[in-house]
C-alpha cells in the first residue's frame, strides 16, 4: 500500500511539473510575441452569434488597415451584407467554415494566421464566451506563438460554465498533443 502511495505522489509530482513547463513555454513564448508584434496585425471573430459579425464590421470599419478572419459564422452573403453597409471593402473578409465548435474554432484558424505570418490578432466574441475562448486561444494558438487581444461583443447572456471552459481546455491540449479532438460531451 506505502508503495503505491508512493508512485501516487511521484506521478502526481511529475505531472504537476509538465503542466507548468508546459505553461512556462506558451507564456514566454507569448511575451516574445507581444515584443515583436505589440499592435494586432488582424481581426478573428468567432461566429456563433449574429451579433458578432454585426459588432465585428463596425470593429472593421475602425481598423481599415487590418484584414478579418470569420471562422464559421452566419451565412456569408448575410454577413457581407453587414460589411458592406459600414463600408469595409469586402477583400479584406475571409471565411472559413470548417469550425463546428470553439475548439476548432482555434485548430482551423491556427494555420491560416500562420501562413499570412500574423503573430497577434483581434479576437472578438462574445462576453459570455470569452473565458473559454481564451484558455482555447492561450493553449492553440500560444503553442505557435500567436497572441490575442480580446474585445468583447456585451450580451445579457450568463457566463458559461467553469466546466465547458475546462472540458474545451482538455480538448485543446489533445489536440496539441495528438492533432486531433474528440467531439464534446453535451451536458
Amino acid at each position: 500500500m506505502q508503495r503505491w502511495r508512493s508512485l501516487g505522489v511521484k506521478t502526481l509530482l511529475i505531472s504537476c511539473g509538465i503542466i507548468l513547463a508546459f505553461n512556462f513555454s506558451l507564456w514566454g513564448r507569448l511575451q516574445h510575441t507581444r515584443q515583436i508584434a505589440p499592435q494586432p496585425e488582424a481581426i478573428l471573430v468567432l461566429g456563433g452569434d449574429f451579433d458578432r459579425e454585426y459588432f465585428a464590421a463596425y470593429f472593421a470599419q475602425a481598423h481599415p488597415h487590418l484584414n478579418v478572419f470569420i471562422s464559421s459564422g452566419m451565412p456569408e452573403t448575410q454577413s457581407r451584407s453587414y460589411f458592406a453597409q459600414v463600408g469595409v471593402d469586402l477583400n479584406r473578409v475571409h471565411y472559413d467554415r470548417r469550425a463546428v465548435d470553439t475548439v476548432t474554432n482555434f485548430t482551423t484558424m491556427v494555420e491560416a494566421l500562420r501562413s499570412r505570418h500574423l503573430r497577434h490578432v483581434y479576437l472578438i466574441t462574445s462576453d459570455f464566451h470569452m473565458s473559454r475562448a481564451q484558455v482555447l486561444a492561450y493553449l492553440i494558438f500560444g503553442r505557435y506563438g500567436i497572441a490575442i487581444t480580446p474585445i468583447t461583443v456585451p450580451t445579457q447572456t450568463p457566463p458559461e460554465p467553469w466546466w465547458a471552459i475546462v472540458r474545451d481546455g482538455g480538448r485543446g491540449v489533445l489536440w496539441i498533443l495528438t492533432g486531433h479532438t474528440v467531439d464534446k460531451i453535451q451536458g
